[in-house]
């Protein structure tokens, strides 16, 4: 718990006894079940409403909630520091599994006992501010989306039997589709390397904007006089795949820069003069997430960016899409 959630616990303690049992019977359950009203019927919407939901009906500080919707969609939130978020997936597509197969027997619902309300009782002040809390956070997720492609022209067959590394292969296409996209011009852009479970520290991230990925992009728009032969961006193409291979390798190996760096720059002594590094305004430039992305096949709860024009991609390849 932060020093800010202790504090709004222990205000409200002090306004009501009855809050002691709404804490206790939250804090001794191993994950939360939420009910959500909405009906999604697509990814876009799924994804939407289990990731964000409208902020009223979760709990962050479980280590897991389980999201159905009244339609019987689902998903699951992670908490990280408690919990790696690849540990609870298979019981979270059994759960799903078992919900999309269910055909009840009759028409008559089972009977099952009332659950018990626990009501929270408020501060007049306190209320105010969670009304504000909702309405910013239902602003902030307005420009927020997620959307789902498929694509059957780019596989991992394609890709293998072109000779070219499957992953990095597919990192280069990104790098050259960001390239593309911002008027021909490389971006600063991360991917984050797991090197151990979450509360140890899991994360280190790697620029993928490289050179030889910029040799790359630059050779596949170049025309007239410049244009490269096919061959050569095909050559150039496999040595950006590597390079990035090598990158992710090396952060894997705990030989990054990105974490160390920040660690360094947190745990600096106050009070001290500060490299001049820290303040340079092309290393914070560099240090910006505009995109970051990452091999995953779900929507992972990972953090969510203030700044909504942001851009996360996870991605999954198989053989034919």
């Amino acid at each position: 718990m932060t020093k800010f959630s202790i504090q709004i616990r222990t205000e409200l303690l002090a306004v009501s006894p009855a809050n002691a049992h709404y804490f206790q019977e939250i804090q001794e359950a191993a994950f939360a079940i939420n009910l959500d009203d909405s009906s999604p019927a697509n990814f876009t919407e799924i994804a939407k409403q289990c990731k964000m939901g409208s902020g009223f009906n979760r709990w962050h500080d479980k280590p897991m909630q389980f999201i159905v919707t009244a339609n019987g969609q689902s998903g699951l939130l992670v908490e990280h520091s408690y919990l790696d978020g690849t540990t609870p997936v298979a019981l979270y597509e059994r759960m799903r599994d078992a919900i999309a197969a269910y055909k009840p027997k009759d028409l008559v619902m089972p009977q099952v006992p009332s659950p018990e309300e626990i009501p929270l009782v408020l501060p007049s002040s306190l209320g105010k501010h969670i009304s504000f809390l909702r309405e910013q956070w239902l602003s902030n997720n307005a420009l927020r989306d997620f959307i789902s492609y498929e694509l059957p022209t780019l596989s991992g067959q394609i890709l293998s039997q072109s000779r070219v590394p499957i992953k990095s292969g597919y990192d280069v296409l990104c790098q050259l589709a960001f390239f593309l996209y911002n008027g021909k011009r490389i971006v600063p852009n991360w991917q984050p390397v797991m090197l151990s479970h979450f509360h140890d520290g899991r994360h280190d991230m790697v620029q993928m904007a490289s050179p030889k990925v910029r040799a790359f992009c630059e050779a596949v728009v170049a025309t007239g006089e410049d244009e490269v032969p096919i061959l050569q961006k095909r050559s150039l193409m496999v040595e950006a795949a590597r390079d990035l291979s090598r990158r992710l390798s090396k952060a894997k190996d705990g030989k990054g820069f990105f974490r160390l760096f920040v660690t360094i720059e947190q745990r600096w002594p106050k009070g001290e003069p500060r490299p001049r590094v820290f303040d340079n305004s092309l290393q914070k430039r560099a240090m910006e997430f505009p995109v970051s992305n990452m091999n995953h096949k779900s929507v992972e709860s990972v953090t969510t960016p203030l700044d909504p024009h942001s851009l996360r991609i996870r991605y999954t390849i198989h053989d034919d899409q």
